[in-house]
């Protein structure tokens, strides 16, 4: 089954209310889904063992949306190249130091969301400012000179078909996806907004 990360931006009012009901999530991730967001609602209600609650809830009623400002709720995926991108940034499989680590660990997990891989993560707009610091001082010469094939097959670096592609190939690939992921990042930082996380 194929992994993929996908980044929101979002502003600081609809992270709080976000971490302060976590259904809402689900306006943000789908919201041409309502269905998603009720399901949730009926799943959280229960989970928080308020069963009388289960009465007020109404699937057939329109589910809240938010009210975004400009550049907010800009939705843009970055395919199977997120564990690539992350080893590049952090020399580490799994691991690393913040926030070059971003895109596998930090933030602040969304409770009782999981999109198949993990939780959904949310980063507020000082922690996404850290994160566009961070990656406008990555040297790309330098970090594709070390890229190694047969490293990252025995590493299991995913999607494991660096030497089907050869060297050329996926580094065209990771480098394209790397200047997407700043650009978006970038335009976050510059709109002072936060990150909504995930991969699926």
């Amino acid at each position: 089954m194929t992994m993929c990360l996908e980044i929101t931006t979002l502003g600081r009012q609809h992270i709080e209310a976000v971490l302060g009901y976590p259904p809402l999530i689900w306006r943000v991730l789908a919201p041409d889904e309502p269905g998603y967001f009720w399901y949730e609602v009926s799943q959280f209600t229960q989970l928080m063992r308020f069963p009388q609650r289960n009465q007020l809830v109404d699937d057939t009623a329109p589910a809240p949306d938010f009210d975004y400002v400009e550049g907010e709720g800009i939705r843009e995926q970055f395919g199977k190249a997120w564990h690539g991108l992350h080893y590049l940034l952090t020399h580490s499989v799994w691991g690393g130091k913040p926030p070059m680590n971003f895109i596998i660990n930090g933030g602040v997990p969304v409770p009782e969301t999981d999109t198949g891989y993990g939780p959904v993560r949310m980063f507020d707009e000082c922690q996404t400012q850290t994160i566009a610091t961070a990656i406008s001082k990555v040297d790309q010469v330098d970090l594709f000179e070390r890229f190694d094939c047969q490293e990252w097959m025995a590493l299991a670096i995913y999607p494991v078909e660096w030497e089907s592609w050869g060297r050329d190939e996926s580094i065209v690939y990771l480098r394209n996806y790397l200047m997407k992921l700043q650009s978006f990042i970038f335009n976050a930082a510059e709109h002072n907004l936060g990150l909504v996380m995930y991969v699926s």
